[in-house]
């Protein structure tokens, strides 16, 4: 719920032309609209597997619709970093002031941020077909470490935590959404996987 919110309201302030809705802080990088649109596909793809509607084909087909966009908005990202492409994607609903604060590609997400979207994609394709636990949740475990990282960065002042050197970083409140969602992926098996040595006495 959380993470669904938060991308709406990102969204919402892309939108409006709302900056505290997009950046918590005016000195600090905003979350970028294609991260606030893969947000709001996790949150719901979550809360479908969570509620056990993947067990019917409409919503199974769904879920598995959403983790491939957030798979798919990681990859290309990632696609465009690698080989230096424009693909069009990062500014196709909005465009960013080319001077945005921290921000190297106008309304491109970090690359941090691509990976960790990537890593949840996959979580949520494992979970909603209730396979793989173990990988789920080491999938989940890493995207919390990376919000966390970043999160850390921000408090200590070194952006670099969360993103390489000359890149832009990952945004506080992305960080903030990727250790919910990550919490939120965990504890969809608390008996399996990785998680049973948490939960098992």
């Amino acid at each position: 719920a959380v993470v669904l919110v938060l991308g709406c309201a990102v969204l919402l302030g892309w939108i409006l032309g709302i900056p505290v809705l997009k950046s918590i802080h005016p000195a600090w990088v905003s979350m970028k609209v294609n991260t606030a649109l893969a947000f709001a596909w996790s949150g719901l793809g979550l809360f479908l597997v969570a509620a056990g509607e993947q067990r019917r084909p409409l919503f199974r087909c769904l879920t598995g619709f959403l983790a491939a966009g957030v798979v798919l908005a990681g990859a290309l990202t990632l696609l465009e970093y690698a080989a230096g492409l424009n693909l069009g994607i990062d500014e196709a609903l909005f465009r960013e002031d080319a001077h945005a604060v921290a921000t190297v590609h106008p309304g491109r997400m970090a690359p941090l941020t691509a990976v960790s979207f990537l890593l949840v994609g996959m979580a949520l394709t494992f979970a909603a077909a209730g396979r793989q636990p173990a990988l789920m949740q080491l999938s989940a475990f890493l995207v919390g470490l990376f919000g966390f990282l970043s999160l850390l960065g921000y408090f200590l002042g070194d952006t670099s935590l969360g993103s390489p050197a000359g890149f832009t970083p990952m945004a506080v409140n992305t960080s903030l959404a990727f250790m919910f969602l990550s919490m939120g992926i965990l504890a969809l098996r608390p008996a399996a996987g990785w998680m049973a040595l948490v939960t098992g006495a």
